[in-house]
């Protein structure tokens, strides 16, 4: 495995709140996005995403170099349930903190996925995203045109982002569908939260010697072959689209003084 470039960056602009996490060891290659809390609960000082990602990283540092996927992601839901167990508020929400994960394993020539990152294999796209994020952000989406159509400026609905308020009830639910194997399952997504990831949610791709691979977190709407290339195309389309209201629909807007609607992460390798 051929390291070519990574990059990391906060939405806010300071390192220390970003909750997305790129982690190189001994056989590994992983891109971490860790959702963003809507709880206000603390786990060791940190925010749940952050929290999530820091453990996840620990087990794959400690993990066999030739452990199978879903072994792996076993490994990484039980060791976060202990943490959060451990450093979670003594009345925990039931919103666990969570995180999807691109991994690349050398000793197995493989990519999982579980959640909603995207990567490439040279031209071949691995689109990531979840059903219930379209759902909520087109309805949001439609609020702010409405809004804009009204009369409200782009600025004013940056600042308060009534969109995004009126989403926050479904928001605050949509764990419920996280790693469901039940009735809900068209809107089911899965992200290792510290509770069992059901077979389907876990995604396994064979990889060549010589392919060269791009991972990224869902700060990137839409990922190209390079850095600078994903840069560029993410620095125009916030441009034209601060609300996050068009072409690639959020849940969230650019905040005023922010930069982006989202923590990024992009790595470039060659297997």
């Amino acid at each position: 495995m051929q390291v070519i470039e990574t990059f990391i960056a906060s939405k806010t602009g300071d390192p220390s709140t970003c909750e997305d996490l790129i982690v190189e060891c001994d056989g590994f290659l992983a891109v971490f996005d860790g959702a963003t809390d809507k709880t206000e609960a603390s786990y060791d000082g940190m925010a749940g995403g952050r929290f999530a990602v820091r453990s996840l990283e620990r087990t794959l540092d400690h993990v066999a170099g030739d452990i199978k996927a879903a072994a792996c992601v076993k490994a990484m839901t039980e060791d976060l349930r202990r943490a959060i167990a451990e450093h979670g508020p003594s009345e925990a929400p039931d919103d666990n903190p969570s995180a999807s994960v691109l991994i690349f394993s050398a000793a197995r020539s493989e990519v999982w996925r579980v959640g909603d990152c995207s990567w490439m294999r040279g031209s071949e796209y691995f689109r990531g995203g979840k059903e219930i994020d379209g759902i909520v952000a087109a309805a949001r989406a439609a609020l702010l045109h409405a809004l804009l159509d009204g009369g409200a400026s782009v600025e004013e609905l940056r600042d308060r982002d009534p969109g995004r308020a009126m989403l926050m009830p479904l928001l605050e639910q949509q764990f419920r569908f996280r790693n469901s194997s039940n009735g809900s399952a068209q809107l089911g997504f899965g992200a290792l939260d510290g509770k069992p990831v059901p077979e389907r949610f876990v995604e396994v791709v064979k990889v060549k010697p010589g392919d060269e691979i791009v991972f990224a977190t869902d700060g990137y709407p839409e990922l190209q072959p390079t850095l600078e290339q994903s840069e560029e195309a993410l620095a125009q389309d916030l441009a034209s689209d601060p609300l996050r209201i068009g072409r690639y629909k959020s849940t969230k807007a650019v905040k005023p003084g922010a930069a982006s609607f989202d923590d990024r992460a992009f790595a470039r390798f060659r297997v």
